[in-house]
């Protein structure tokens, strides 16, 4: 049979088909391939959104960090201020005082050792 023209003819068929059947094979590859490259394309995409949203936030918290930042320092020099003016005015009524009890005042009217003054306890 292997001369014959049967043989021939089935040997083509079988080629034919054979051809068909790569051919359809690497067709699905292909496809597949594609397939593969688009995930491997959406992926990449949602990382690299992932990604921006990710600095976008950080860059956000710094902002409000720094901002917080600022208003803690703002409120610190105000207390700070707040302070010195305390300062300067219990210094300034301290020397009034001192001056006042220098001056004489020999009654205990308005020392700071009977409570008569500012800094006395009533």
């Amino acid at each position: 049979m292997r001369n014959t023209q049967a043989a021939r003819d089935l040997q083509q068929r079988t080629a034919a088909k054979m051809l068909s059947e790569r051919a359809e094979e690497d067709r699905e590859a292909a496809a597949r391939q594609a397939k593969a490259a688009a995930e491997r394309r959406r992926e990449k995409d949602k990382t690299l959104r992932l990604k921006a949203i990710a600095d976008a936030e950080g860059e956000s918290a710094s902002r409000r960090a720094a901002a917080r930042a600022e208003r803690l320092a703002a409120k610190a020099a105000e207390t700070a201020e707040a302070a010195a003016r305390v300062r300067a005015a219990a210094a300034s009524g301290t020397d009034a005082n001192a001056a006042a009890d220098a001056a004489g005042n020999d009654e205990g009217q308005g020392g700071w050792e009977d409570g008569g003054g500012r800094g006395g306890v009533h």
